[in-house]
């Protein structure tokens, strides 16, 4: 009986390192997406960019998200699941445009008043979200969907 019992445990403990493994497979391979560099440069605000830790409060609910240094937050960063994707590019409410060029499928969101601030793209089985925030007092897009463009790029070469 000790013997099963000892047997029970090996096996739940490797299937527990096989899923913490997993999930630090998948936080360094977001971290490996964008840099705080990129994001800086790209968005033009080069020596103002920081790495932000995920805080719900702030809207910093990303694998990787981005504040400016006085913790406003930027850019906001999710490997996504391809049904989410799909969801997204099925939702003709949601979807504004498709753009070329980007991973194997890119569409910035969402249709409507508001500027396009979120590009969502699919590179083979892998899916990322990318949002901007928006201005207090403009309701514009931090980071223009030009400059969003280019990070998405540099995302989806990685993915």
């Amino acid at each position: 009986m000790k013997t099963l019992n000892s047997f029970f445990t090996i096996i739940f403990l490797a299937i527990l390192g096989i899923f913490f493994i997993s999930s630090l497979a998948t936080a360094q391979k977001s971290k490996d997406l964008l840099t705080v560099i990129e994001v800086a440069n790209i968005s033009a605000f080069y020596d103002n960019v920081m790495l932000a830790e995920k805080d719900t409060a702030k809207g910093a609910e990303g694998d990787l998200n981005f504040a400016k240094k006085t913790g406003e937050m930027i850019l906001m960063l999710k490997v996504t699941s391809l049904e989410d994707f799909n969801k997204m590019k099925n939702n003709k409410d949601y979807v504004h445009t498709k753009i070329e060029g980007i991973g194997d499928e890119a569409y910035t969101a969402p249709k409507g008043s508001l500027q396009p601030h979120i590009i969502f793209l699919r590179k083979g089985n892998k899916a990322v979200f990318l949002s901007t925030f928006l201005e207090a007092d403009t309701n514009q897009p931090i980071i223009t969907i030009s400059q969003m463009s280019g990070l998405a790029s540099v995302v989806a070469q990685r993915l």
